[in-house]
């Protein structure tokens, strides 16, 4: 039987998905672009469902967190990555606590996470929010200061389900930061009322805070990772919320700083640890680089850009014959498993 795959992503496919499919197509695999909030959508048609670039799922967490449960209503596992993989990716409190326990805060030459603290409404021990409805802002950040990673540092506020700086701002407490645009700058008075309005959304699960990290202004790294394995890196260009993907620089491994490729290298190796060997099927880890060494910004497994564009012709091709060989290497393992 013809092996069937369904990548998901919006309603018009992205140009990494079309590419991903053409290769698998080749390779006389059944494949078929969807939109995952299609109410046409099936999910028993399929031996495997590949959650790629469903970018718009911020709009309505909870909805895409039900159909991810409606892929594997039947008892069959289908989704790639695995499904605890993607609710926890949704849920960016959940795997960065888990991280920042493993590798530490604390910039150091092998590599930490971005000092981050979770805030919801009433508090959730799942999601590793504390419960902020009663609290000022003013005074979590006088808490947050009697740590030495936060002490009088700079902030960045964000919701927790968030996708390409939506709602992300910085709280400006030390010296003017030039590069961030005026848009995107917080004095306390403005951060109170943003801190409020996330943790109270109908629908949200909470607020993020973090220490600014200045190595952004050299820019951030992306590095993606196919089946545990390192296949490609971008440099985004420098500066808060710098998304134009026209200028991202395609990298080599000999451009990344030293260290940063081994650190990324254990963040996924915890993963396939934390989740289990085939969980992982793409993976990309966002990093800058700190006066130390690297700093994790973010794994993203629930729907990373894998930034093929920014690749000339023959070396997307490797990629993109190296991406399939992955996902298809996925989808023989979970056609076995009933």
């Amino acid at each position: 039987m013809t092996p069937s795959l369904a990548i998901a992503g919006r309603e018009t496919p992205w140009f990494d998905d079309v590419l991903l499919a053409e290769e698998l197509r080749s390779r006389a695999v059944e494949v078929d672009l969807v939109d995952w909030r299609s109410t046409d959508f099936e999910p028993g048609r399929y031996d495997a469902i590949y959650v790629s670039s469903t970018w718009n799922l911020r709009e309505e967490p909870d909805a895409f967190l039900r159909w991810l449960t409606k892929c594997e209503e039947d008892g069959r596992r289908r989704l790639i990555n695995d499904a605890r993989v993607l609710r926890d990716g949704v849920i960016k409190s959940v795997y960065l606590s888990e991280l920042a326990a493993t590798f530490g805060e604390d910039d150091k030459r092998s590599g930490s996470i971005t000092p981050s603290r979770f805030f919801s409404r009433d508090g959730s021990p799942e999601h590793h929010t504390q419960a902020a409805a009663a609290r000022a802002f003013a005074d979590i950040v006088g808490e947050l200061d009697e740590q030495r990673a936060w002490r009088g540092r700079d902030l960045v506020l964000k919701p927790i389900v968030s996708a390409d700086g939506h709602n992300t701002f910085v709280v400006a407490r030390a010296a003017p930061i030039p590069t961030v645009r005026p848009e995107h700058l917080l004095d306390e008075c403005g951060a109170e009322r943003v801190f409020r309005s996330i943790i109270q959304a109908d629908g949200g699960y909470g607020a993020i805070l973090q220490s600014y990290q200045a190595g952004i202004e050299r820019g951030e790294y992306s590095l993606v990772f196919l089946r545990g394995v390192f296949s490609h890196a971008i440099l985004k260009p420098p500066g808060f919320r710098s998304s134009d993907t026209s200028k991202r620089r395609a990298l080599v491994r000999q451009d990344l700083p030293p260290g940063m490729l081994s650190f990324a290298q254990d963040v996924v190796d915890w993963a396939l640890g934390h989740y289990g060997d085939g969980a992982v099927t793409r993976a990309r880890i966002d990093l800058i680089q700190a006066d130390r060494g690297p700093v994790l910004c973010e794994m993203e497994c629930v729907e990373p850009n894998t930034n093929l564009r920014s690749f000339g012709e023959s070396a997307q091709a490797m990629i993109v014959a190296v991406y399939a060989d992955a996902v298809q290497a996925r989808l023989g393992e979970l056609r076995q498993v009933i």
